[in-house]
């Protein structure tokens, strides 16, 4: 039993020690958050089922057992144990609402205050209802960081983040690692320069001598223990300055939880950091570039789903080569941290979602760049392919169409989408003739999906094209003859012993074959495109590839989206994302349960 006493008492448990039988080997653990009960000679184990009669019948008990329990309409919701019945293993208790619930809520008149149920405790774990984390006054308690939460199971976790979601608080710590919650607005108050500021003077340059100079502390007021995903990039800039360690951060979380806004604020605050200390000009400037290198990327990899304006369609590694000044100079001139510049970054990105050029589900779009060509000025538009770009639209298009949304997005219009897309364009250095023909070859791959197929009047076991007009049009973008462009789509080649002969291939062949054309190009663009904008951040060092640089990689990976057809590429992301939570829980779960085992605490499976 001292052991049990032991354990409680290291987690601030142990208030009251109280003999529930007169041979006093069962004992009440008691305090304002839990109550169970101990045998002496029983060691602790996760699951134990509570004598829950004993607990509620006990001489003198008045202390409320604040527990959850499960709800169809909002999983779990919290209440108060008023009786239990060991024989008909139920328990009858009373809903008791969190402050602010009808605020916090959404439908929130579907359970009642004070309202009686009656719950089976077969339906929870052990026979054992979940705990509630309360204060003094049986209110839920919120911690910033989830480590600390008394009682650590589901319905905790949930009501730990709503509470703090409500509160405006979407960053809350689970050990080292972040969690947010997507507010689904921008919070200017949490991403001024001052916060900027004390997340990177906190970690980076908390002595006085390695602050920098025109940094000045306005964080007065602020909550400074607060979790914000800035300190993610202080300490991995931190990471590889003191510790001379690679860093690696990893954004992960189902669609629209918002993945590429934090790999945003990664970036931008990394930003940040390069132009406040002693970095060089180009190392700012690399910096810069690429921030609008993810942007542009964002305008080619990104589109509008059932669930999220700005889905990435696409994974994305970034690499940040650090040149890493040496600890010796930084100590002699006063630093504790070193200065670290950015001397060369590099974007890589796989398993781009094809299908959705040539398709897509009701209520979606195709990317990005398709409408914002499309909301560009005309003068640019008839200087880019007049024969197909004058006076057209999304609905010009059917690759665009077959989702019956070309509109703009809420956030912003596609026309200015356009206008910051053209001028990160010009930042890296793609304007002329290069931007004219990435443009030129989004062209072609949209006029590809206007083309149709159908058999020869004169010969039903040959295809022509139908669509005349728009088979003009796609020879002019494409640069070549009518007749070419013909043969070419409908027709494939055949290699026998001695000569090569033409086959005919059948409309609905042709089409599919037009189809994966049109989505070959597409990808075979944006993987030219990515080499572009990586070969317009290479380092100025000319000693650069003899040097070890620390590195700073960030993981952007699509998130699990569950649409109405879930194409191959649908089944690659999703299951990328269980793996991907399979090494959280490795992390977080199995990390905490090998200090349990350490110290001597039994764990369950």
């Amino acid at each position: 039993l001292s052991k049990r006493i032991s354990f409680f008492h290291q987690r601030n448990e142990v208030l009251l020690l109280r003999p529930v039988t007169p041979k006093a080997q069962t004992y009440i653990v008691l305090n304002a958050r839990r109550m169970a009960t101990v045998e002496a000679d029983a060691p602790y184990t996760h699951g134990m089922v509570p004598n829950w009669p004993e607990i509620l019948k006990s001489e003198g008990n008045e202390t409320p057992v604040p527990v959850y329990i499960k709800d169809k309409k909002y999983t779990w919701v919290p209440a108060i144990i008023k009786s239990v019945d060991m024989d008909e293993q139920t328990a009858t208790v009373s809903i008791k609402l969190p402050k602010h619930w009808n605020e916090r809520t959404v439908s929130p008149g579907k359970v009642v205050d004070g309202e009686e149920r009656t719950v089976k405790l077969s339906d929870f774990p052990g026979m054992e209802l979940l705990y509630c984390n309360v204060d003094e006054d049986y209110e839920l308690v919120a911690e910033k960081d989830m480590e600390n939460i008394m009682y650590l199971h589901e319905a905790a976790l949930l009501y730990n983040l709503k509470d703090r979601h409500a509160a405006g608080k979407p960053f809350t710590k689970v050990g080292d690692i972040i969690m947010i919650t997507n507010p689904y607005y921008w919070n200017n108050e949490l991403y001024t320069e001052e916060m900027k500021f004390f997340h990177a003077n906190r970690i980076l340059f908390s002595d006085k001598a390695s602050r920098v100079s025109h940094m000045t502390d306005d964080t007065e007021g602020m909550d400074k223990h607060d979790p914000h995903i800035y300190e993610i990039s202080s300490r991995a800039l931190k990471g590889i300055a003191v510790d001379g360690t690679n860093q690696s951060i990893l954004v992960t979380g189902n669609s629209g939880a918002g993945k590429t806004e934090a790999t945003k604020l990664v970036a931008c605050h990394l930003a940040y950091i390069q132009e406040a200390t002693n970095a060089t000009d180009h190392s700012r400037m690399l910096m810069a570039k690429l921030v609008d290198a993810s942007d542009v990327i964002e305008a080619f990899g990104n589109a509008r789903t059932i669930t999220n304006d700005n889905s990435s369609r696409f994974g994305k590694f970034t690499q940040m080569h650090y040149d890493v000044e040496d600890k010796t100079i930084a100590w002699n001139d006063g630093r504790s941290i070193p200065n670290c510049s950015l001397a060369r970054p590099a974007i890589k990105t796989y398993l781009l979602e094809k299908s959705r050029v040539v398709g897509h589900d009701k209520g979606e779009r195709s990317f990005h760049i398709f409408y914002r060509l499309m909301a560009a000025p005309e003068d640019f538009k008839t200087n880019l392919w007049e024969k197909g770009l004058s006076n057209s639209s999304a609905s010009s298009f059917q690759y665009l169409t077959a989702g019956g949304v070309h509109d703009d997005i809420d956030e912003y219009t596609d026309g200015d989408s356009w206008m910051r897309m053209v001028a990160s364009l010009e930042t890296l250095g793609l304007t002329g003739d290069n931007l004219m023909m990435i443009l030129k070859i989004v062209c072609m791959v949209l006029q590809l999906g206007n083309l149709e197929f159908g058999p020869d009047p004169n010969n039903d076991e040959e295809t022509v094209v139908t669509s005349v007009e728009e088979l003009d049009k796609a020879a002019d973008v494409f640069g070549v003859s009518a007749e070419t462009m013909t043969k070419a789509l409908i027709k494939r080649k055949i290699k026998l012993m001695k000569e090569t002969v033409d086959k005919s291939l059948s409309p609905d062949v042709a089409k599919d074959n037009c189809d994966a054309l049109a989505k070959d190009i597409y990808d075979r663009m944006c993987s030219s495109l990515v080499k572009r904008l990586n070969d317009s951040m290479e380092s100025n060092d000319p000693d650069s590839a003899n040097k070890q640089y620390k590195v700073i990689s960030v993981l952007d990976i699509y998130g699990f989206e569950l649409l109405g057809v879930n194409r191959f590429e649908q089944f690659c992301i999703n299951y990328t994302n269980e793996k991907l939570q399979q090494k959280y829980v490795s992390d977080v779960v199995f990390a905490a349960a090998e200090e349990f085992v350490e110290e001597g605490v039994s764990v369950f499976d």
